[in-house]
């Protein structure tokens, strides 16, 4: 909720540790708003550490358990190649529809100095929770004619290990959703893509450049939901169109801001 002191760039750590000492996950927050984890192994008991350097407010705190996560996991073995790409072409990947909690596609790799670099043209990934969720060594995913109608469009994941390396998309479509982009750190770059119908562009941390881009967003519902909800990072927005859609919209705009930068390291360009 709230994070200040004296230096330049204040943090909290967070770390969750097995009862040997095995830390299990963790991430490091460097500005106010939500932030994202998890836990693969199942501890029977766990020891959670806060740790700050400035003064920080914990507005909430949720554990969520989950098992089956994704449809599609993307993942390189000790034995993969360890450089180029593999392609995903021409299908449709549906799921339950509302109210799921299963995910799409799922970009994570264990293996040291592997990666689940893909290549998607053409793919539609409808009616799940998230479209693609990016983990441990996800980076270098580039795709053409995607289309994501999800409740979130893409998550980067906070504590991600050896990820976030420009992540692209061309000539696509992000649709319907409540935000489009949850980001902890990642760099997207978004070329002469259309982000339609959803209630926010992009929450959370890291770089995204939209370049041509076309931004037809719902009217702004909440005095706490901005377009722009950013913690750390830069937006940068080169040309397209913005425009906030009809529907309601006599009800009026609900938010004062377009960007809401929540500390010294949050910047943005249009």
């Amino acid at each position: 909720g709230a994070l200040s002191g004296w230096q330049d760039y204040p943090a909290v750590f967070v770390t969750l540790n097995a009862t040997d000492g095995t830390q299990l996950g963790g991430t490091t927050l460097l500005a106010p708003g939500q932030s994202m984890f998890e836990v693969e192994d199942h501890p029977a008991a766990a020891t959670l550490t806060l740790r700050a350097d400035g003064a920080a407010r914990i507005d909430a705190l949720t554990v969520t358990p989950q098992a089956m996560r994704e449809a599609i996991l993307i993942r390189a073995t000790k034995t993969s190649r360890q450089y180029g790409h593999k392609w995903l072409e021409g299908i449709e990947i549906a799921g339950p529809g509302g109210g799921t909690a299963l995910h799409g596609l799922r970009f994570q790799t264990e293996a040291d100095a592997m990666s689940s670099r893909l290549q998607l043209r053409d793919v539609t990934v409808r009616g799940f929770h998230t479209g693609m969720i990016l983990s441990h060594r996800a980076y270098l995913i580039r795709a053409a004619g995607l289309r994501i109608a999800c409740g979130v469009g893409l998550h980067f994941l906070g504590g991600s290990r050896d990820a976030g390396e420009m992540i692209t998309l061309t000539d696509s479509v992000i649709d319907g959703g409540r935000i489009a982009i949850l980001n902890n750190g990642a760099e997207f770059v978004l070329s002469g893509t259309s982000i339609d119908f959803v209630d926010q562009v992009v929450v959370g941390s890291g770089r995204v450049l939209l370049q041509g881009c076309h931004l037809e967003v719902n009217r702004p519902k909440a005095a706490d939901a901005p377009l722009f909800d950013v913690g750390h990072g830069h937006i940068d927005i080169a040309g397209g169109t913005f425009m906030v859609t009809g529907a309601d919209f006599d009800a009026g705009n609900q938010c004062d801001y377009i960007f809401a930068l929540q500390s010294r390291a949050a910047t943005a360009a249009m």
